[in-house]
């Protein structure tokens, strides 16, 4: 790999980084502002619920504009644009002005996927999934400490700082992108979509719908969950979420290059068995150091299934209009499936959140036996 791909690889993972921090950023924060408002949990999840909605929604766009227009442009304009939104929550403290900032922030953070996501495979076309692991992997790098570092900016500061200064790193990151315009793949059609069989394209949208439906739900609560249920303090349920994304880290980078070799399907179908278990064993096995344990293999296995599933989509749609197909699968996973956070929330308040993860379980199990159905 040459200097050029590596530092672009880097900026890349910083890009990534940038793009979820936002939302890491939000679960530890949840408490407080329910605290904060008086509100329940169900109001703050239906305000994520949209937000998530208009985090795949705009994917759609965002995958049509990285087909026409400069990849590195597109990239640019979802970190400034981000970034500038979250600078509304300097002019008013209240859960409106949250609501509008984490909407638009979503929204124009939504772009980035599908762009990154069509550059990386071309680009990196002779080593996909590694090369999508160690993005995925840089991404969460970053990811591991933004949720304690959210926390403790809000218990020192407020909660709206952790927002702020995430969008002022935004908008000088995309300053790189700008000025290399130059980043437009050249793309030709290697394989027509055509060619794909429906039912091979229904499995996938489901697929993604059923991880969308508990990936979004199981970490907007999971601090709420480790600090009502299994006895940990605000600090270290935030820290929970670091755990998260460093075992997910190791997970990328794993199964990006297992499945160069084995195969996506097959790293798909073992990171979630992963997930079942790890989900499973959290909810029914007692002790702080099983529900660590639990954790670590969720992260792992779930931020471990994206290497292999943006290679299998990649390697399926390689051609002309691959960005789009990267914008209607994120759309499908992070739109569709944004109203996770609100049945979570609902089901949490009216039954509790014990009852809350067994139906983000059975989820993840559907998810599990729709991967299990397709043939390698």
């Amino acid at each position: 790999m040459g200097l050029s791909k590596k530092v672009l690889l880097a900026v890349l993972g910083l890009a990534h980084t940038l793009n979820h921090s936002f939302h890491i950023a939000l679960p530890p924060l949840v408490p407080l502002m329910v605290r904060e408002f008086n509100v329940s949990l169900s109001d703050v999840g239906l305000v994520a619920t949209i937000a998530y909605f208009m985090y795949g929604f705009g994917a759609i766009l965002g995958g049509k504009l990285s087909d026409k227009a400069s990849v590195s442009s597109v990239i640019a304009a979802t970190l400034l644009l981000s970034g500038l939104s979250s600078l509304i929550l300097l002019f008013q403290k209240s859960l409106l002005s949250f609501s509008i900032s984490f909407i638009l922030i979503s929204f124009w953070a939504s772009f980035y996927h599908p762009a990154s996501n069509t550059l990386l495979a071309y680009v990196f076309s002779d080593a996909q999934a590694s090369a999508m692991g160690v993005h995925g992997a840089l991404g969460s790098l970053g990811q591991i400490i933004i949720p304690t570092i959210a926390i403790v900016l809000a218990l020192a500061f407020d909660w709206r700082i952790p927002f702020i200064v995430l969008g002022l790193v935004s908008m000088l990151t995309s300053i790189y992108f700008v000025k290399t315009p130059s980043l437009k793949p050249n793309l030709k059609a290697d394989i027509m979509v055509g060619s794909i069989k429906r039912s091979v394209l229904l499995k996938i949208a489901i697929f993604t719908v059923f991880v969308g439906l508990y990936f979004r739900g199981v970490e907007l609560y999971l601090p709420t969950y480790l600090k009502e249920l299994k006895g940990f303090t605000e600090v270290l349920a935030g820290v929970a979420l670091s755990i998260v994304l460093f075992s997910g880290m190791i997970g990328q980078i794993l199964t990006g290059r297992f499945a160069d070799v084995l195969g996506d399907r097959r790293m798909l179908a073992a990171a979630k068995i992963g997930v079942v278990l790890s989900l499973i064993a959290l909810q029914i096995l007692p002790g702080g150091l099983v529900a660590i344990m639990a954790i670590l293999v969720y992260g792992l296995s779930y931020y471990g299934h994206q290497p292999a599933f943006t290679s299998l989509i990649g390697r399926m749609f390689r051609g002309s209009g691959m960005g789009g197909v990267y914008g209607l699968v994120f759309f499908m996973t992070f739109g569709l499936s944004s109203i996770s956070a609100f049945i979570a929330g609902y089901i949490a308040t009216i039954y509790g959140l014990t009852y809350s993860y067994m139906v983000l379980t059975f989820f993840a199990l559907a998810a599990l036996a729709t991967i299990l159905t397709l043939r390698s």
